[in-house]
């Protein structure tokens, strides 16, 4: 009887589902990551105007990502991409507490959360039973549903990863590039980080969302294709956004559909342009070069790595750190690290024990 038992747990672990232990999209991340620095404001008015926190936030990923700055080409604002007209009609003061009225009285007018987000895109003169919606509004409702489904199922894993992203406001005159330089991340990560924002001049004040230390296993590169799959809360719109690709070649490289969410675990094509200036960035960050490190760190993973025993230290890692910081401090370098610990890539775990190579 015991026996069996083992067996039972065994067969149930085996048959979890590929998004029990799959990763959070790093772009549902950094959303997600800028919309919990106003969380408080937003269960107040959800309470207030009895409107699902989890349909407010989905229609702020979907309208904004979480960006306060960002101002449409009609001139829709903030973090519901409220229209001017639209906020002084509502007698409120903020952005947060205009969008969450409106969701609130687009319900009520049409008695359906479906039908209020329809309304909420495409405004509510053009929602009717008997009207056929565009295929604009269609891929905008499914959207917010998707969004809303993920914080459903999986927020305390997404809220659990998004501690990993940090956030930080543009100062003066920087760009991508000082700012990537800055933060020792790469920009097309920074990119994948705020998908609404990305390959487009970042303004002073903005809020980038990018990871405490750089994600290495997101971007595969061959040297001529890149790849990225599917994870939690991603979004083909956004992917295509983030690369800088042309939404139409990106759907037919990868046979999807106008009105589809992307299913986890899905390996993507991205079809780069020979000319793309994300290329040499890729070249950095994709996993397969990642792991290969550098053309003396691979001669190095192919041999045994010597130690010596009688200089050997250890370093237990503390939240945050990174191996370049690691590196720094033993007067050694990141390669030597990963070939003395038989690293596949330089992510590494808080609490993980490190082997210390001689200098």
């Amino acid at each position: 009887m015991q026996r069996s038992g083992w067996v039972f747990v065994i067969v149930i672990l085996w048959m979890q589902p590929a998004w029990a232990t799959s990763k959070v999209s790093p772009s549902f991340l950094g959303m997600y990551r800028k919309i919990m620095a106003i969380e408080s404001e937003l269960l107040v008015h959800a309470k207030r105007y009895s409107v699902d926190p989890n349909t407010v936030r989905a229609v702020i990923l979907q309208e904004s990502g979480g960006n306060a700055e960002l101002i449409s080409s009609a001139g829709a604002r903030g973090y519901f991409q409220v229209m001017p007209q639209t906020f002084r009609s509502l007698g409120v003061r903020s952005n947060i507490e205009a969008g969450v009225k409106y969701l609130a009285q687009l319900h009520r007018q049409f008695g359906r959360e479906d039908y209020a987000i329809a309304a909420y895109n495409a405004g509510p003169g053009t929602i009717t039973k008997e009207r056929p919606l565009r295929i604009e509004t269609l891929q905008y409702v499914i959207g917010v549903g998707h969004y809303k489904s993920v914080l459903r199922q999986h927020e305390p894993a997404i809220r659990r990863q998004a501690e990993t992203v940090a956030l930080r406001r543009v100062r003066k005159e920087e760009t991508w590039e000082t700012v990537s330089q800055a933060i020792g991340i790469p920009v097309v990560l920074l990119y994948m980080y705020n998908p609404f924002l990305a390959n487009r001049p970042i303004q002073t004040g903005t809020l980038i969302a990018h990871p405490i230390e750089s994600p290495l296993d997101i971007i595969e590169f061959d040297g001529r294709n890149a790849y990225y799959t599917s994870r939690i809360g991603d979004s083909y719109l956004n992917l295509a956004q983030v690369f800088g690709v042309d939404l139409e070649a990106f759907r037919r490289e990868n046979d999807l559909w106008r009105l589809q969410q992307l299913p986890v675990g899905l390996r993507l094509r991205i079809p780069l342009p020979p000319t793309s200036p994300l290329r040499p960035f890729l070249q950095r960050v994709s996993s397969a070069s990642l792991r290969e490190v550098t053309p003396t760190a691979r001669k190095r993973q192919n041999a045994a790595p010597v130690v010596k025993t009688g200089r050997l230290r250890t370093h237990n890692v503390r939240p945050g750190e990174t191996l370049t910081q690691i590196a720094r401090r033993y007067r050694t370098t990141v390669d030597a690290l990963i070939v003395a610990n038989r690293l596949s890539s330089a992510h590494i775990q808080a609490g993980a024990l490190l082997l210390i190579p001689a200098n």
